[in-house]
């Protein structure tokens, strides 16, 4: 499946996952192995007491990127969690979907990797891993180093609207890509102001607390 993915005719078709160092090592079945790339985001765990989505930027000031060269090392503290990206640049065609795991080898030594679940048919880029060390000594992680399987099926038939030509909020990212959380923030002034109405009325009603209101009620609270 994965080989004939990646030598299909078109490019269109073609599943891109470059650079491919060691096709006969990498390549499974129906995964791929991919690589630690250099760029990495690290948290400051003292720098704030939570981070807010309702902020404007409520994660740049407790977040560092550093760049570990290739036979240089960083350590992963128990707790500690990490933002890095694949070495490779990954493209899916219309046609496939993927997960991101780690591999049992890392999670063996306690190292969890996660990238929200799934990857969109049509996604194109640098794939970012969410990093974080369970056990209770220090793991250390080198850039190049196999540690995640890209998992993939194919879907019953091609993706109408693909990842990348979509609405998307990670659109071929080059490295490891923050939260993109405070794009939503428009959805919760949405639900804070549902709540609003609702205690609105609900004041209006705290005189009469026995009595249920006969209908439904408009936006001032009162019965339509």
């Amino acid at each position: 499946m994965i080989k004939s993915a990646l030598s299909a005719e078109t490019i269109e078709d073609r599943l891109i996952v470059t650079p491919l160092l060691e096709p006969d090592t990498q390549i499974g079945p129906s995964s791929v192995d991919l690589r630690l790339g250099t760029e990495i985001v690290e948290m400051d765990r003292y720098n704030r007491s939570a981070s807010d989505p309702r902020a404007e930027d409520p994660l740049t000031p407790v977040q560092r990127r550093v760049v570990v060269p290739l036979g240089q090392r960083i350590a992963l503290h128990p707790g500690q969690f990490l933002l890095a990206s694949t070495l490779e640049f990954v493209r899916l065609p219309a046609f496939l979907v993927g997960q991101v795991h780690g591999r049992s080898s890392w999670g063996r030594l306690g190292v969890q990797v996660a990238t929200a679940a799934a990857v969109q048919a049509g996604y194109a880029g640098m794939i970012t891993l969410q990093l974080t060390n369970v056990a209770t000594v220090p793991v250390h992680l080198y850039p190049g180093m196999r540690l995640a399987q890209l998992f993939l099926w194919w879907a019953n038939e091609p993706a109408p609207t693909p990842y990348e030509s979509g609405r998307a909020k990670y659109r071929y990212p080059l490295g490891p890509q923050e939260s993109q959380i405070p794009a939503e923030r428009g959805e919760l002034a949405k639900f804070e102001e549902l709540g609003r109405r609702l205690g609105s009325a609900q004041r209006r009603n705290v005189g009469a607390p026995d009595k249920e209101p006969d209908g439904l009620l408009d936006e001032q609270g009162a019965p339509l």
